[in-house]
């Protein structure tokens, strides 16, 4: 499948999804929207698909969620939550580190 995906995240996508949901992944990332109907940037996807953990249903709730609310897909994606505080575990506006 050919896409303009950034390639840390299809490369994620490869190492982490079941072999038989990687095609449908992409395609999903693919066609990502924020809610102008703009798709979504590199770091909304690294989120989408870190927030996922390889799971198709989770990535595709975590795509329409950042129709609506982008901004809650970007903190699944970089921070946790810790001693009653938030705590950013990664920057994905840089791409994603080789696993």
């Amino acid at each position: 499948m050919s896409t303009n995906l950034p390639e840390d995240v299809v490369r994620y996508v490869c190492e982490h999804f079941h072999e038989c949901e990687r095609e449908m992944a992409l395609h999903r990332l693919q066609n990502a929207l924020i809610h102008d109907g703009q798709k979504a940037g590199p770091r909304l996807l690294r989120c989408v698909v870190i927030a996922s953990n390889g799971k198709l249903e989770r990535l595709n709730r975590h795509i329409s969620q950042s129709i609506v609310h982008w901004r809650d897909v970007i903190m699944a994606g970089e921070y946790t939550f810790e001693n009653n505080k938030w705590v950013q575990l990664r920057d994905l506006s840089k791409p994603i580190e080789e696993s």
